[in-house]
């Protein structure tokens, strides 16, 4: 998986993926009919941005299943691969702002996979002037626990500055 290249820091990733950006184009086209906005998300952070960022960030570790097939076939019905840790503690952030329907979608999927899947929350709201210029972001509500050691994904579809993100 490729990233590109950014100034928030070593801490942010910026998927650089074409089936990503297929699907934020589509999200960002005035044409984009409301009907298709939440689909379209849905289904962009659940299969795409989600499986690219876990692929990516996460623990992986060796893994066994002894099928029920096991019993008739043998050691052919073992499967043996490298998949997610479980045990990796995940904290799915929702920005309250527009990011409900993404981090909702990433959490439907993250649960079965790991043992540990905290969603938090996070109210931001832009800062603007006299002109009605944006000028920053105002953080007013957070439910959040320690995040130490915890693999933090905030799913923004806002598709801008990145400045809400950055605040958070």
């Amino acid at each position: 998986m490729k990233f590109k290249e950014h100034q928030y820091g070593d801490q942010v990733h910026l998927l650089d993926d074409p089936m990503a950006a297929a699907g934020l184009t589509r999200l960002c086209d005035k044409a984009t009919h409301s009907a298709a906005v939440v689909s379209i998300t849905r289904s962009l952070y659940k299969e795409v941005l989600l499986r690219a960022a876990m692929n990516t960030l996460a623990p992986t570790m060796r893994a066994t299943a002894v099928t029920p097939m096991a019993q008739l076939v043998g050691r052919r019905g073992v499967l043996e691969d490298t998949t997610v840790d479980p045990r990796t503690p995940i904290t799915v952030a929702v920005l309250l702002r527009a990011g409900d329907v993404p981090a909702h979608a990433c959490r439907s999927r993250l649960i079965g996979l790991y043992d540990d899947v905290r969603v938090d929350y996070f109210g931001a709201s832009r800062q603007t002037n006299d002109r009605h210029e944006v000028t920053g972001t105002d953080v007013s509500y957070v439910k959040s626990g320690p995040l130490t050691g915890r693999l933090l994904l905030l799913p923004d579809p806002m598709g801008a500055t990145g400045g809400s993100i950055v605040k958070v």
